[in-house]
């Protein structure tokens, strides 16, 4: 694996930070569940570097830690096969794949504490995903009635893809099909080095 952090170079990702920039396996697994399921996971095999390819043909047990950069390679093949709202819809799925399986008890704790409101499940996401990537930063900002947006920042890493951030929104609006919204609305705001983004969304 240490041969995808070396890959990072392109994304600003030095030796030295390569360790601290890594995300834990499972997330990858409901990735690469989302894009067979939707029959775009060969697509985006033939996209990526072959060290990604050897990291999706064999993905990592879920509970280990793996090299996080990964995702952005997975990120750029998948922007080349489809348009932004196949994107979310893949990350969507992707949680449901993955990460969900480890979170539940996280998610069932606050509905148990908030009920089923997406501001709930909200104020839990910086610690959430504490748990399931390092280097990268979250904060939620409650802006308006049923109105929320999410920072999300790299430390390590910039230039990325349009599609990273765009994966992200897909992943947070998880949230409303908990909570059973349908009615939202987003809007992806990425800064000029692609480093961050605020995601804002209203329902």
């Amino acid at each position: 694996m240490s041969e995808v952090q070396h890959l990072g170079a392109e994304f600003g990702l030095s030796k030295a930070d390569a360790p601290r920039f890594r995300s834990k396996a499972s997330a990858w697994r409901g990735l690469m569940a989302a894009l067979r399921g939707r029959e775009l996971f060969e697509g985006v095999r033939s996209r990526v570097p072959p060290e990604v390819v050897a990291l999706m043909d064999r993905p990592p047990l879920g509970a280990a830690w793996m090299p996080a950069v990964a995702f952005q390679y997975a990120f750029r093949g998948l922007a080349g096969l489809v348009d932004d709202d196949e994107v979310q819809v893949v990350a969507s799925e992707s949680v449901f794949h993955g990460p969900m399986k480890v979170m539940r008890p996280l998610v069932e704790g606050s509905i148990r504490l908030f009920g089923p409101e997406p501001a709930g499940l909200f104020k839990r996401i910086p610690k959430i995903m504490a748990q399931q990537i390092e280097g990268v930063r979250f904060v939620n900002e409650e802006v308006g009635v049923k109105a929320h947006t999410i920072s999300v920042s790299y430390e390590h890493i910039h230039d990325l893809p349009v599609a990273c951030f765009t994966y992200w929104a897909g992943i947070f609006s998880v949230v409303f099909e908990i909570c059973g919204i349908p009615d939202v609305e987003s809007e992806v705001e990425i800064d000029d080095a692609r480093r961050s983004c605020r995601i804002h969304y209203r329902w």
